[in-house]
């Protein structure tokens, strides 16, 4: 009775780890052929035609052939990124009394008249709010590049004593003489 007993057990236990086991690949399976699209870091033409369909509409804009083509957006030179973006906002963080450290859209670097934005200047940007951790530094603040009207956030890189880090460490100043150059140079093409 007790070998019977044990040998039910075992054949049990055997059947609910392969359960267990063709369930992970399944669910392995299912979600990279998901979300292999959006999250590659580099996509090739044909991959890209291939993703689109998966991409929400307004993230396509990343994968538009440009003279960088197949680049996402964060691989795109500097300028190439000014460009693109219909605007680009400077975002300061503040210590509040709770526990989380604010954003706030401190001003506009670039902001095109026909493009619309939800935020105005003084306005939490609450994507860049975050709680802050022992041994990690944020900087203070952020630099973010919208795309399209309405504008959606496209790219985004810390700032830290006035330079850029995900830019090269661009100085502020810089980027913002660089924003204007480019303005002023699609004024004079018009």
């Amino acid at each position: 009775m007790l070998n019977k007993f044990v040998d039910g057990l075992v054949f049990g236990a055997g059947f609910a780890i392969s359960f267990v086991a063709i369930l992970l690949v399944s669910i392995n399976w299912a979600s990279t052929a998901m979300i292999e699209c959006p999250i590659k870091e580099s996509v090739s033409n044909r991959d890209a035609e291939r993703c689109q369909e998966e991409i929400p509409e307004k993230f396509k804009d990343q994968l538009k052939e440009s003279k960088n083509e197949g680049k996402l957006f964060h691989k795109l030179p500097l300028e190439e990124k000014i460009e693109r973006a219909s605007v680009i906002a400077l975002v300061r963080y503040e210590d509040t009394s709770g526990p989380k450290v604010r954003a706030v859209i401190d001003e506009f670097l670039k902001r095109t008249p026909s493009s619309k934005i939800y935020y105005d200047v003084g306005d939490e940007y609450t994507y860049g709010n975050y709680y802050p951790e022992d041994g990690i530094e944020r900087g203070d603040g952020l630099v973010v590049f919208f795309t399209g009207s309405p504008a959606t956030m496209t790219y985004s890189t810390t700032y830290e004593d006035s330079r850029v880090l995900g830019l090269s460490n661009i100085p502020i100043n810089l980027l913002k003489q660089k924003i204007k150059n480019s303005i002023d140079y699609k004024k004079r093409s018009n």
